[in-house]
């Protein structure tokens, strides 16, 4: 009621019919002003994100901007927003299926149990785009597929001494780092893209590498990035 008058009567005499002490009236426009700000804020980084961003990481990234804001607060100005993070906690179901067989053990054991074609050519595109002496990997650990185990990978693998290990027979907990990482990349980029072609899924892959690598904040991480 007070700011609806502003042009008519001074503050004081807004006050005072009111009967409520000036420094309340400043006290609620300031706080109405931060709420707008932080808001404001909130909004900018989801939507510079993906969407991909629940509260801790909006959290985080306020802090980053000096505001220093609840994830209950940030939760309730979302869902008033109606901003749905696409992040999801996706649940593991064991399939029935054929499992390749090979005798090769799973010498990196843990015991805390873009290609047209999914084939050995594009795994060996892969390890043509890494930075550094390939010699110097010591181990490549995969699951089971019949893209990682076959001649040609054996070929690589031995051209540059480089170890084989692969995950335990139905076990992808083996190679937990790696799943964690599909499962992100298929909640917050492939689920939520409509590839027109090969060469628009490569683009827009490199895109999202860059954003995961450079600008992509991670729980594990203290939330920094990886770069």
């Amino acid at each position: 009621m007070i700011q609806k008058n502003r042009d008519k009567y001074s503050v004081s005499a807004r006050c005072n019919v009111l009967q409520i002490a000036k420094s309340t009236f400043y006290y609620e426009a300031s706080e109405q002003s931060l709420e707008d700000e932080v808001t404001t804020v909130i909004v900018d980084i989801f939507q510079k994100n993906r969407k991909a961003y629940g509260t801790r990481k909006i959290k985080a990234k306020l802090h980053e901007r000096g505001l220093v804001v609840s994830k209950r607060r940030i939760g309730r100005i979302m869902n008033e927003l109606g901003l749905v993070s696409t992040y999801t906690v996706a649940q593991y179901k064991p399939h029935k299926t054929a499992c390749n067989e090979a005798a090769t053990s799973n010498t990196l054991n843990r015991d805390h149990s873009a290609g047209p074609h999914k084939d050995a050519a594009l795994v060996s595109r892969a390890f043509a785009t890494v930075k550094g002496d390939l010699r110097r990997i010591q181990w490549f650990h995969t699951d089971r597929s019949s893209e990682f185990k076959n001649q040609k990978m054996d070929e690589l693998l031995e051209t540059f001494e480089i170890g084989r290990s692969l995950s335990a027979k139905g076990c992808p907990y083996d190679n937990a780092v790696a799943e964690a990482t599909y499962k992100i990349m298929k909640t917050e980029f492939v689920n939520q893209m409509n590839f027109q072609s090969l060469c628009h899924l490569e683009l827009e892959l490199y895109d999202y590498v860059h954003w995961f690598n450079q600008h992509r904040i991670h729980g594990t991480l203290g939330y920094m990035t990886p770069v």
